[in-house]
């Protein structure tokens, strides 16, 4: 299955062979789970892959989203509440180690969740679609305003630029590749080391 997101509250879940729709969901965030399904939560939240860790963007009725709570995944845990501008994406590095805490205002950031050591994402701004490489060190942002950029993790730090601009970026499940698509075109690069 697929799932894309077509508004800022849905989700359409396609299948991968036909590329027919399956289901249309309501939801600010939509959560694969173990056994082949999917749910969605009405906050935008995210697990870390191992289970231990539980993030969640802290909206206030009325105002934009402002905060990230960052909790153990136990009922009753608490955790820390990390101050970010208008976060709106949060994403895991598969060793569930970091998170990367996207944000509006150019703002956004790196939570070593075990030291507690947040960095942040130099030259951030406005990118629309994000992803990172599968052994965790990269992050791809993608933006119709300007070039693509890849940043290291954990350090934050820009690693280049690619001269396209594209609306969703996805790593190859083996990492040598990223592909960057808008609305009519992907295109496909190799990921070379540096």
């Amino acid at each position: 299955m697929i799932a894309t997101k077509s508004s800022e509250r849905h989700f359409n879940i396609w299948d991968a062979d036909s590329g027919a729709l399956i289901e249309r969901l309501e939801g600010q965030t939509l959560t694969w789970t173990n056994d082949g399904g999917y749910v969605t939560s009405g906050s935008i939240e995210a697990s870390s892959p191992d289970g231990t860790w539980l993030a969640r963007i802290l909206q206030q009725r009325g105002d934009p989203p402002r905060n990230v709570e960052v909790t153990l995944a136990t009922p009753g845990a608490t955790g820390r509440v990390i101050p970010i501008e208008y976060a709106w994406q949060l994403q895991w590095t598969p060793d569930s180690r970091y998170l990367v805490m996207l944000g509006g205002q150019g703002e956004s950031k790196i939570l070593d969740v075990q030291r507690g050591l947040v960095s942040e994402l130099e030259n951030f701004n406005s990118f629309y679609g994000f992803d990172i490489s599968p052994d965790g060190r990269l992050l791809a942002g993608a933006s119709i305003y300007q070039n693509i950029q890849l940043w290291n993790l954990p350090t934050g730090a820009l690693n280049r630029r690619l001269n396209w601009y594209a609306m969703a970026v996805a790593f190859s499940d083996d990492g040598r590749y990223l592909a960057a698509g808008n609305s009519r075109l992907v295109t496909i690069w190799e990921v070379n080391e540096e």
